[in-house]
């Protein structure tokens, strides 16, 4: 929101008021209102979604009849994100933000306000150009596109509730773990987790009610037992090997919790509620010994069934989607967001990255591998198929590529 007089941006009606963000208080400073920006749109990577669409609400506190003076404008921007820009011109490359387009909206007569406008875009004649220069000099050059956008008043609610990420200038941010808690965690560990092994043994052994050779099997029709591991219900279930653990991922608000039960007397033998994110996809090792979680808070870990210690953690830049164990216990194979594939070794309290595996080119997000755990197969969001030899490392064995399938995601 800028100030068509002076260029500068519009003033608060009261400095002390969180206009745009909760932590605008901290800083008395900020008597101004703060630019605000949407979540990313991720385009296919083809390039045939012409029609990018980000349908959220941004929320301003302050007092509504700023929208109709005369010399509010309201100017928004297009930008690509850094990340966006790997494969573009050198350029381009060496901005931090690359301009694409930009549009203006003045909403001084009330029929503007509460409708869909769809306002014409225009082009930035240099990176280093700023909107309102442009649009104070009346030069302003078409871009071959529009943008719909809606401008209302609305009245908020009572505050909501804290979250790990807040979304506007009502709602405290709040981790369910402090600063100084995530300071004092040793690397490669976390310690919130709550094995129930003291209270309950479970010995590892193999089970000795597994089907007979020959024998028939049975068509499950009737309930067998009614868990609950979060509740807002379960994002991951996943059995041991040899039938005898089933771990569940539920989801409780913020939390999201980790279960293991042992099938036979559903015993629980343990639960965490160390990922701070919906939890993807669950992985044995081959002896039921060790299982391994993926998460969007970042995070894979790996818990062990046979001794008391807190999970390994294995971080990772953005969300991860797959793991898979090799067939050894110690190789861990994980698929991220990234499009990248990296592989893990596990030592007793400490995990090393062996190697990142870059050739997908859209994010990667099923992995799953033979009955040998020699082979993995790879799959992303543009429907690409990797197919690997892993044993201490991985190598590419072939590129699997559907015609049907095209560029949609496996």
């Amino acid at each position: 929101m800028i100030d068509a007089k002076s260029g500068q941006h519009v003033k608060k009606t009261r400095p002390e008021i969180c206009a745009v963000s909760y932590y605008e208080r901290q800083n008395e400073t900020i008597d101004y209102i703060l630019p605000i920006q949407t979540q990313p749109f991720s385009p296919d990577k083809s390039g045939s979604i012409l029609r990018p669409a980000w349908e959220e609400s941004l929320i301003i506190n302050d007092d509504s009849s700023k929208l109709y003076e005369e010399n509010t404008v309201f100017f928004f921007e297009i930008l690509a994100l850094p990340t966006a820009c790997s494969n573009w011109a050198d350029s381009r490359q060496a901005q931090s933000w690359y301009k694409i387009a930009w549009s203006f909206l003045r909403p001084t007569r009330s029929s503007l306000v509460g409708r869909k406008c769809r306002l014409q875009l225009y082009s930035y004649p240099s990176q280093q150009a700023e909107v309102y220069p442009i649009w104070a000099s009346h030069k302003m050059a078409t871009y071959s596109s529009t943008l719909y956008v809606t401008v209302k008043v609305t009245t908020l609610k009572d505050q909501p509730p804290p979250t790990l990420r807040s979304m506007g200038p009502h709602q405290k941010e709040e981790g369910t773990i402090s600063f100084e808690q995530l300071q004092s965690r040793p690397i490669g560990t976390t310690s919130s987790t709550s094995m129930a092994a003291d209270t309950c043994s479970v010995p590892l052994h193999t089970s000795a009610w597994t089907r007979e050779a020959g024998q028939s099997c049975q068509v499950p029709n009737r309930l067998h037992k009614v868990l609950h591991p979060g509740t807002q219900g379960c994002s991951a279930l996943a059995f041991s090997p040899d039938g005898r653990f089933l771990a569940c991922a539920g989801v409780s608000g913020e939390s999201y919790p980790v279960t293991i039960w042992e099938v036979s007397s559903w015993t629980l033998v343990l639960s965490s509620d160390d990922h701070r994110g919906l939890v993807y996809n669950f992985s044995w090792s081959s002896q039921s010994s060790l299982v391994a979680s993926a998460s969007a808070d970042s995070v894979c870990r790996v818990w062990s069934l046979e001794r008391l210690a807190p999970p390994l953690t294995l971080p990772h830049p953005c969300f991860v989607y797959g793991v898979q164990f090799a067939a050894s216990a110690a190789i861990v194979c994980t698929a991220a967001y990234d499009a990248c594939l990296r592989v893990w070794r596990l030592h007793e309290g400490s995990v090393d990255l062996v190697e990142e595996l870059r050739e997908h080119k859209g994010l990667v997000n099923c992995l799953a591998s033979d009955g040998s755990r020699s082979t993995l197969y790879s799959c992303d969001s543009v429907g690409e198929m990797c197919v690997w030899t892993i044993n201490e490392s991985a190598q590419l064995q072939r590129k699997v590529k559907v015609a049907e399938v095209g560029r949609i995601c496996v």
